[in-house]
């Protein structure tokens, strides 16, 4: 096999209070390993202990884009400070991916939207047909991305259009 390793889906067992399945904000309180440096240094060498090279992780929030804070505030899950955080995270799990020859492969979704843009918008989170929005926004979203995070590939989930 050319790719060995696992899939991570930062999920719970439970749908949390006001919320359908998959909207999980990734804070540090819903998923304390993911904040967890030393986990992700044994996790690693676990890998290279094991030939596996592949490693995917279905986290979309740690990207920005570029001058569109300001246009659409509340397209962020979380507080800022949390997804400063989130960026470091994913910032040193991509890093210590590379040192070891693991390939970090990000998935996006275009289909489940942060909670707070639907407040905004009247949408849904869940969307069996993105929104014009959504679409602009994963657009924008996986440009700056790929500005961001040049060695990580990339998986996208989408709806039909």
């Amino acid at each position: 096999m050319t790719l060995r390793g696992t899939c991570i889906g930062m999920q719970k067992t439970y749908i949390l209070p006001g919320r359908k399945v998959y909207e999980y904000p990734y804070t540090p309180e819903l998923f304390p390993f993911f904040y967890d440096k030393a986990f992700w240094q044994e996790y690693l060498d676990f890998f290279v202990a094991n030939r596996m090279n592949t490693l995917v992780p279905v986290e979309w929030s740690s990207v920005r884009v570029v001058g569109e804070a300001e246009r659409y505030p509340y397209a962020v899950e979380v507080p800022d400070g949390v997804f400063q955080k989130n960026v470091e995270m994913f910032r040193y799990i991509t890093s210590e991916c590379d040192k070891r020859g693991i390939w970090l492969v990000q998935m996006f979704y275009n289909i489940i939207v942060s909670k707070r843009l639907p407040n905004r918008t009247g949408s849904r989170t869940q969307l069996s047909h993105p929104t014009p929005l959504v679409r602009i926004n994963t657009r924008k979203s996986t440009a700056e991305f790929v500005k961001q995070y040049p060695n990580v590939g990339l998986m996208f989930v989408s709806a039909k259009r």
